[in-house]
């Protein structure tokens, strides 16, 4: 937001910011936490004929909750991902 010519801003008021550093549009986001490591590459359990497999994938860049894959997947895929925990009612 920019701030109009005629507004004056003064010290001491506080303010809330948004800087943002990258953009990427129509890519492949996973949750950070599907990822398991594998020997060269990282790797996710994707559902594949009715039973979990590993697939080697290629990330990219990340913000601690999703993370860019380029390559190993595509989108549709159905990937497996670990809970925390629910306790039962």
């Amino acid at each position: 937001m920019k701030v109009p010519h005629e507004t004056e801003l003064r010290s001491g008021l506080t303010a809330d910011a948004e800087v943002v550093l990258r953009t990427e549009a129509d890519v492949l986001l996973i949750p950070v936490r599907s990822l398991r490591e594998g020997r060269d590459r990282p790797v996710v359990l994707a559902w594949q004929d009715g039973a979990a497999v590993e697939r080697l994938i290629t990330t990219g860049s990340r913000d601690g909750t999703w993370v860019v894959v380029e390559s190993g997947l595509s989108e549709g895929d159905v990937i497996v991902v670990e809970s925390a925990g629910v306790a039962p009612e």
